[in-house]
């Protein structure tokens, strides 16, 4: 979410993008606890980070990012924003 306040028109409007994510969990569990680890590129008992993960493994996907919850006008699993 985006406030503009700069040009002339937008000024105070909202801008919310969303995207929704399909995952084949079915798929996912059918996996051995190692392909699910390495697909992950981490130890799901331990939550450790593999080093050895794939360039493909979620971790490598998102490295060092960190995705904090915003505040929200309405409420998810989590509870509001």
């Amino acid at each position: 979410m985006a406030l503009l306040d700069r040009e002339e028109g937008l000024a105070g409007s909202h801008i919310m993008a969303v995207q929704r994510w399909e995952h084949d969990l079915t798929h996912f569990w059918s996996r051995s606890s190692e392909e699910q680890d390495t697909l992950l590129g981490r130890d799901r008992t331990t939550n450790e980070e593999r080093p050895e993960a794939p360039s493909s493994a979620h971790i490598r996907e998102t490295p060092g990012r960190t995705f904090p919850r915003q505040r929200t006008c309405f409420a998810d699993r989590l509870g509001p924003g």
